[in-house]
């Protein structure tokens, strides 16, 4: 979303020029729902990913440099789903957040709301007992690389959350500390259609957008615009 060049009275840009890169500081709650509707069916960027940046200033010498800085990924919920058909395998990771767009409608909702689809990851330590074949399994999908164990283990398998260890610990109690995979908090941005009283009140909340991370648009495969 680009300033275009209609000045007010008071020498303010009045209209904006929608790009696949949308900045933050022009999203207030108009011109979100503006983005919004571009995305959806027969629209120009429903099958588009569209980039939300904030503007960064870095000192470069005696010059200050400009940098977009990524902050998330808007998409349609049709392009959402079809990313998920050909994915499924992030789908566990994935943790969907249903927000109304009257949500965002006071100053700053929106840029504060980006925080929440940063991916998150946990340590966790924990006592187990070495299953038969030497197996334990954690029962939560870990990254290999991050596991500390008490007693030395044959082999990890991060994705089925299990660790094997030599058949001589079975039934020895072992401690494990393990990252969890990372969790991709995912907004799923809807918007209340008109009720319907007769013959009965229909409540339906419509996705409007989708709200991602840049990782988790990396893991679906979507292309994003240069920023």
């Amino acid at each position: 979303m680009t300033q275009a060049r209609t000045l007010s009275s008071s020498g303010m840009f009045t209209q904006f020029k929608l790009t696949r890169v949308l900045r933050t500081v022009d999203l207030d709650y108009n011109n979100l729902l503006t983005a919004l509707s571009v995305v959806q069916v027969g629209k120009v960027f429903n099958n588009l990913p569209m980039v939300v940046v904030d503007k960064s200033q870095q000192p470069n010498g005696g010059r200050v440099l400009q940098k977009n800085v990524l902050k998330a990924v808007l998409i349609s919920k049709e392009l959402y789903a079809d990313s998920l058909i050909a994915n499924p395998t992030v789908i566990p990771f994935i943790t969907e957040i249903p927000i109304s767009d009257d949500f965002f409608v006071p100053n700053g909702s929106f840029i504060r709301t980006l925080t929440n689809v940063a991916p998150t990851q946990t340590r966790i330590s924990n006592t187990f007992e070495v299953g038969g074949g030497g197996l334990v399994n954690l029962g939560v999908a870990f990254v290999d690389a991050t596991v500390i164990s008490s007693l030395a283990f044959t082999a990890t398998n991060g994705a089925a959350g299990t660790i094997t260890y030599p058949l001589g610990d079975v039934g020895s109690a072992v401690t494990i500390s393990y990252v969890t995979q990372a969790i991709h908090p995912t907004v799923l941005i809807t918007r209340q259609e008109r009720q319907t009283v007769s013959p009965a009140l229909v409540i339906k909340n419509e996705v409007s957008g989708v709200l991602l991370n840049s990782v988790l648009a990396g893991l679906l495969g979507l292309t994003l615009p240069p920023y």
